[in-house]
């Protein structure tokens, strides 16, 4: 992670729920995403996405940051909730 975003992050830090729209990683979550999706029992994610550091949820997809330092929305589950009803989603990230 480039050290902008880590100063960013270390600085401002990241609020703990922006209700609906944003929930902070627990204490117990694996910070890494291929160790987080390890831990609920999702698919192994392939080569560096594993390693993206992992913010939160939004509720269907979790919060990362890139190597570049961009936040990115990766699924982690080919079915993602939405208002009650499951919509399919072939896309990961």
């Amino acid at each position: 992670m480039p050290d902008e975003a880590v100063r960013a992050l270390r600085d401002q830090g990241v609020p703990v729920a922006v209700a609906p729209y944003f929930r902070a990683a627990t204490a117990s979550d694996a910070v890494q995403l291929g160790a987080f999706a390890v831990q609920r029992k999702y698919p192994s994610l392939p080569g560096a996405l594993s390693r993206w550091p992992r913010l939160g949820t939004d509720g269907g997809a979790e919060l990362c940051v890139r190597p570049d330092g961009a936040v990115q929305a990766v699924f982690l589950a080919d079915t993602v909730p939405d208002a009650g009803r499951r919509h399919t989603r072939v896309l990961r990230t």
